[in-house]
């Protein structure tokens, strides 16, 4: 199980070659903290997060739906009690979306926002070009921010590319009560396999 404050940076990687789609998270150590493996991941997701590759030990449940426009992923822990909840604002647009994160009570605590949504833009338009799009993806990736209500940024997602997989970066840029950190941390994991899921 996971044991906070983690060490970071922590890495999302999401491999493009393995049949479906897995993800591996690891600390700064380079050990496995979550594993993921899954067809898709849609937006009315239903997903299990383990803490082993042999999926014997689960520890986050994903579940996503629409509402009102937008979707909401309810995170809960393995044994059913919720964690929080990641929304993307109403009325945002895709590309500049701000995602706003509760914990399970559904005070919000913080928003996810694109740091330039222009390279988002950027990225979007050269991606649909043959081949050009391809080698685009690994040079053109955005930057994403993690505020706290006060304003205060405390986490900075870093998305690259290869030509065998996807990867975030998830570096700690200001220090999180442990209680804040729990529910921050999988809602930018949720965060990330949506986002990868668009790319």
């Amino acid at each position: 199980m996971l044991t906070f404050p983690l060490s970071y940076p922590v890495t999302a990687t999401f491999s493009i070659l393995s049949i479906g789609q897995t993800v591996r998270i690891t600390d700064a150590l380079g050990s496995l903290i979550l594993y993921v493996k899954q067809k898709a991941f849609r937006l009315k997701a239903d997903v299990v997060v383990f803490a082993d590759e042999s999926q014997t030990q689960a520890v986050y449940r994903i579940r996503g739906d629409r509402m009102m426009g937008s979707v909401k992923y309810a995170v809960s822990n393995a044994d059913g009690r919720p964690v929080g909840t990641l929304q993307r604002q109403w009325g945002s647009f895709l590309w500049s979306a701000t995602y706003r994160v509760f914990d399970a009570n559904d005070v919000e605590l913080g928003t996810i926002r694109q740091q330039n949504p222009w390279v988002r833009v950027l990225h979007g338009l050269v991606e649909e070009i043959p081949i050009v799009g391809v080698v685009a993806q690994i040079f053109v990736n955005p930057t994403y921010i993690v505020q706290v209500t006060a304003g205060t940024t405390v986490m900075r997602l870093v998305k690259k590319a290869s030509f065998t997989s996807r990867t975030f970066v998830i570096e700690s840029v200001a220090s999180l009560r442990r209680d804040t950190e729990q529910i921050v941390l999988p809602a930018v994991i949720t965060f990330a396999l949506m986002e990868r899921a668009r790319a």
